[in-house]
């Protein structure tokens, strides 16, 4: 997530391909899905809903749209 004109900047052809492709828009919500993945992994599920909600805040959001971010990504990232 950046402002429009750091976005242009990083994707246009001004950096080095190496450098530039890690600022694609599919490799950034592939890595977004696996983090989401990732906290959600590692929830405590014993725990009543309202003390998970409590202690991981972003659990309800990344529930939610993790598989946004993967769909996004799915052909191009094989961990998905």
């Amino acid at each position: 997530m950046a402002h429009l004109s750091v976005k242009e900047y990083l994707t246009l052809n001004r950096l080095d391909k190496d450098i530039a492709q890690s600022f694609q828009a599919t490799v950034a919500k592939a890595l977004i899905a696996i983090v989401c993945l990732a906290y959600l992994l590692h929830l405590d599920l014993v725990l009543p809903i309202a003390e998970i909600q409590e202690r991981f805040p972003l659990a309800q959001y990344y529930t939610k749209y993790w598989i946004t971010y993967a769909a996004v990504a799915e052909s191009k990232d094989e961990t998905l």
